[in-house]
């Protein structure tokens, strides 16, 4: 393919991604012809625009950081080290970043590089696959040189303590190293450490095989080298992955390892570490970004609760359970315009979604009437009835979606009355008023916390009136509207509100609204308006409803 031709198709590739940035394929084929341009500003633009996306993603990280060392981009590398290297849990970047410090070091700097092994394994020195970095350093000790042997060897013993409590992959061979150097040295201080430390290197033993079955369906795949979490797709094997993520997260929660004491931080970084791998491979599964916030909110780690959070709205701006949780983390926290921001910010979303919805469906609808006018290969009653069966879909997809977005109204008018009393309610349902998406149920929710709050029976009334005009035709919203004037002691409003019901809704939906009518009727009303109640209702085919009451009574 010419360089003109791989131009247009990166140019193409970078637009789709522009409308769609989680669009998995498209991001491999953009990398594959980023790396195939041979241009690295191009191919350094391609990563960082996917880690934009991606944050966490290790292996574009990697691939990120090679390019800039193999073009001796140092003051580039460094700058991609001091942004991204502490909140990586990569052990191949942070190789990379010792392999860097050597290579800038002096020689006789073992001070240096020293000091970059240990803050590495602080890091990451508790996952299995770090074990070759300990024997990295182990070698590393041993070659720098010293006078004195047996003190060298002792200082090497220190780091083989460390890293035979931890399972690694290679936990058997460090041990059998460290076997060798106290069997060396032949001293009973070495021996009796050896000794002390056996029970815990075969708790490490027996941890590594556990974690091993574990980590064996969770590792994730790589194409091309790269690995992008999927989209969503709900299907019985993603569901079970998920569960197989949520026990190694809670098995990891549950010490394995027996740590307690001063040993209570390495616990921590163990299932930090297990989180941050969890939220990067599973990034679109909110449940798991709620796990990881409540494990730090838990241990007090309340900045890091919060960024999870963040992080997890991020990836999924359309969740209500990571929306709900933050907004009532800044509500608690007093910060009460990140809370409008919060709830805003998912309401935009999820109108968004709505329209595109409902854009979607009113095209497939002219679709539709064009290809009547042309019809091929199936007769007009089967082109109906699949039509039919389409719509249905979409009504059913969008009245969904609609509750869900009415339920975020309802939420925030919460939150305004709570946090700043009437006049905030009152300000959030002005915007409801004006929204053409808005539910039946943000006009329930309003009506009855005015009433609640204030105790106006008056402005309650009003606002489910006002709801009358955009849903009238809504049984359920009546039914609500019915039983609110009763519960306030109105019957002559509610008997109002019962006969235009009546008339304006179909006989064969009415049935709800008999039910709560006649059993105020029955329970409060004198005797000659329930019998012609019960006459009227007998008329309709609805003596069913008549025994139910009279059971009742």
């Amino acid at each position: 393919m010419g360089q003109d031709n791989l131009t247009i198709e990166y140019d193409d590739l970078v637009s789709e991604l522009k409308r769609k940035p989680q669009c998995s394929d498209k991001w491999l084929k953009l990398i594959h012809v980023a790396e195939g341009s041979e241009d690295i500003e191009k191919i350094l633009h391609t990563y960082e625009s996917f880690l934009l996306v991606y944050p966490s993603n290790a292996f574009a990280q990697v691939r990120h950081l090679d390019h800039l060392l193999r073009h001796n981009l140092f003051k580039e590398a460094e700058f991609f080290f001091r942004k991204s290297l502490t909140n990586s849990h990569s052990v191949d970047l942070w190789k990379r970043y010792i392999d860097y410090v050597r290579h800038i070091s002096a020689p006789d700097q073992h001070h240096t590089i020293e000091e970059a092994y240990e803050y590495a394994l602080a890091h990451i020195g508790q996952d299995r696959d770090s074990g070759f970095v300990w024997s990295e350093y182990i070698s590393f000790l041993r070659n720098k040189g010293t006078v004195d042997e047996r003190q060298a060897l002792t200082t090497l013993c220190k780091i083989y303590y460390r890293a035979v409590r931890i399972p690694l992959r290679n936990v058997d061979s460090l041990w059998k190293e460290l076997e060798d150097i106290a069997l060396h040295l032949n001293d009973v201080d070495a021996r009796n450490a050896l000794a002390r430390l056996s029970p815990a290197y075969m708790r490490a033993r027996d941890v590594l095989k556990q974690l091993d079955n574990f980590m064996a369906s969770l590792d994730p795949p790589q194409v091309s080298g790269v690995y992008i979490p999927p989209s969503p797709s709900f299907s019985a094997s993603e569901r079970g992955l998920i569960g197989k993520w949520k026990n190694y997260l809670k098995w990891e929660e549950s010490n394995p390892l027996g740590l307690d004491g001063e040993n209570i931080p390495t616990l921590h970084l163990r299932i930090r570490m297990a989180y941050k791998k969890a939220v990067t491979s599973m990034p679109y599964h909110t449940e798991i970004w709620f796990m990881a916030y409540d494990w730090f909110d838990n241990i007090g780690l309340k900045e890091e609760a919060m960024l999870m959070l963040t992080l997890g709205l991020k990836a999924n701006p359309s969740s209500h359970l990571l929306t709900f949780t933050l907004a009532e983390a800044f509500e608690l926290k007093k910060k009460y315009e990140d809370v409008h921001a919060t709830y805003l910010g998912l309401l935009v979303n999820l109108r968004e979604q709505l329209e595109n919805c409902s854009c979607q469906a009113s095209v497939e609808k002219e679709s539709w009437k064009v290809a009547q006018q042309n019809p091929a290969g199936c007769s007009p009653s089967e082109s109906a009835r699949h039509r039919s069966s389409v719509d249905s879909h979409q009504v059913a997809e969008i009245a969904k979606r609609r509750t869900e977005y009415g339920l975020v109204w309802v939420m925030y008018m919460r939150f305004g009355l709570r946090a700043e009393g009437t006049q905030s309610l009152r300000s959030i349902f002005g915007k409801v008023r004006r929204d053409r998406w808005a539910t039946w149920e943000t006009y329930d929710a309003s009506a009855r916390m005015e009433y609640h709050h204030t105790g106006d029976k008056d402005v309650g009334s009003r606002i489910y009136e006002k709801g009358m005009t955009a849903f009238g035709h809504e049984v359920d919203y009546i039914l609500r509207y019915l039983e609110f004037l009763l519960s306030i002691n109105d019957p002559t409003n509610a008997r109002v509100l019962f006969e235009r019901a009546l008339h304006n809704i179909a006989p064969e939906h009415t049935t709800p609204l008999w039910q709560c009518w006649s059993q105020y009727q029955y329970m409060y009303g004198d005797l000659e308006d329930s019998l012609k109640l019960g006459k009227r209702m007998a008329e309709h085919n609805l003596s069913g409803i008549i025994f139910c009451q009279i059971r009742f009574l």
